[in-house]
């Protein structure tokens, strides 16, 4: 039962798409809740691995027709329910906004592909899959671009597409190159084919597949490129950017540079760029006057900081890495959607409609989302951050020295353009124009965050026995008491 579930993690989306696309124009109205609908199905087909996946071992299945191989053990099952969750809460929240223009079905089953987009990506099994499920989050968003209600998102639509299939052309010839290499497309198998060639034919492929998915993922100076288009999308689609379009991205080269082809000597150069991520990002945030602009680059400084923590390579170090993504993607998505409160497609602050106790409870979530961000204590991202630099006095000094400049800098810019947001909330404390539906997902998102920070020792030892597993690479996926894993 367990790898059919896989399988309807991507069939049922797809069924839904179908279905609203052919869907009468009396039934419209249903069409608002189709995004919510496909992200609770994909929760649930995650809650029904649950047990197998975190106690048991990895779930596959292959469609042999097409040679497309579905994939999932504790990692990809982690970041896929991190995914699953953040995009439950958005597309619930993105419920009245699907009520109001026009192109309601487009932009209906656009969230929907981006949601399939993201969820294939990280239990793709086979190289060909990863392609797909590229294509699918890069097509959801150009044409959430060119579907926009102005001429700019429709321009910075059309100069997204030479980067997107530019990226796209290199991960392809990096995905050619690992199957004439290894003749296999599988990543278990080909990840075993590669442990035994030389480093300089396996170094080519995985350079050409981390440049392409660097693209979307912030990470410098891919950066400078992309952020216009995140910047550019349309409200309904923004909150979407740290969840879908980064996370995603940064698990991709976190599973592919360690578990598929680990090759340790390409860390230094992700510490390097990881760094210069933090630095130049977090500047960019402090500089900027726009609230968009500002979440947007902090949430590429934040994924600097992930990136680095894994690039130390220890078990302490990639533990760390994974509890600041899961404060991150809840702590920054959250302050995403909390922006929408503000502002309006076009950006200039909404009527006077409703304030009051909604502004009250706003403002509770705000800060704990801010704190969370900033690692200030009892916030699991203190515990993240702490159990870094921990690790990190074991290791050469430069490491730590480095940290400290970081985390310091980043503390400090987080503290000054995150508080300055907050007070531009409270000159518009009176002119809030939200539903329950939007102030129903901000409260769980804080709910999530108080409840991952109460219970941030058995979050800590679940990541830090995550780790010890990642550090062994493919080579966990083999072990034979693990029922599902190839002998």
């Amino acid at each position: 039962m367990g790898s059919w579930l896989l399988l309807l993690l991507i069939l049922l989306p797809v069924a839904l798409v179908i279905v609203i696309s052919i869907m009468p124009l009396r039934l419209i109205r249903y069409v608002k809740f189709g995004p919510a609908l496909a992200s609770l199905i994909n929760l649930l087909m995650l809650a029904l691995m649950t047990h197998r996946v975190l106690n048991e071992g990895l779930l596959s299945f292959t469609i042999q027709f097409l040679k497309l191989t579905i994939l999932i053990d504790k990692f990809s099952f982690l970041f896929a329910m991190l995914i699953t969750i953040s995009t439950v809460l958005i597309s619930i929240s993105s419920i009245p906004k699907l009520e109001e223009g026009v192109n309601l079905k487009i932009k209906a089953v656009n969230l929907i592909i981006f949601y399939i987009g993201a969820i294939y990506l990280c239990i793709a099994g086979d190289i060909l899959s990863l392609v797909i499920a590229f294509l699918l989050i890069n097509f959801s968003i150009f044409m959430a671009l060119v579907k926009g209600n102005n001429i700019r998102t429709i321009e910075v639509g059309f100069k997204y597409l030479p980067l997107v299939i530019t990226s796209t052309v290199v991960i392809i010839a990096g995905a050619i190159l690992i199957y004439r290499t290894t003749g296999t497309s599988n990543l278990i198998d080909t990840a075993r084919s590669l442990s035994d060639l030389p480093l300089k034919i396996q170094i080519l492929p995985l350079v050409l597949i981390l440049l392409g998915s660097a693209v979307q993922s912030g990470i410098f100076p891919f950066s400078t490129m992309i952020s216009e288009v995140h910047f550019e999308l349309p409200e309904i689609f923004f909150p979407l950017v740290p969840t879908i379009i980064i996370t995603s991205q940064i698990y991709l080269i976190m599973r592919l540079t360690l578990m598929i082809f680990s090759i340790k000597v390409i860390f230094p150069y992700l510490v390097l760029f990881s760094i210069l991520t933090v630095i130049f990002s977090e500047t960019l945030a402090l500089l900027a006057k726009d609230t968009k602009k500002t979440l947007i680059y902090s949430a590429y400084g934040a994924m600097g900081l992930i990136l680095f923590a894994f690039s130390i390579s220890s078990t302490e170090a990639i533990s760390s890495s994974f509890l600041i993504l899961i404060n991150t993607i809840f702590a920054i998505t959250s302050l995403f959607l909390i922006n929408g409160v503000f502002t309006n497609n076009d950006n200039h602050q909404t009527e006077l409609k409703t304030a009051g106790y909604q502004w009250k409870v706003l403002i509770f979530f705000i800060l704990i989302s801010i704190f969370s961000i900033m690692g200030i204590p009892p916030f699991t991202g203190f515990f993240a951050k702490f159990s870094l630099l921990v690790s990190l006095l074991e290791e050469i000094q430069w490491k730590t020295t480095i940290f400290i400049i970081i985390f310091i800098l980043q503390t400090v810019f987080q503290g000054i353009y995150l508080l300055r947001i907050l007070g531009t909330y409270f000159k518009a404390k009176d002119t809030i124009d939200t539903t329950w539906y939007l102030i129903g997902s901000i409260i769980t998102f804080g709910v999530i965050i108080l409840a991952l920070s109460v219970l941030s020792n058995t979050l800590t030892n679940f990541t830090k026995n995550s780790a010890l597993d990642f550090m062994q690479g493919f080579k966990y996926l083999y072990i034979p008491f693990l029922p599902g894993a190839t002998p």
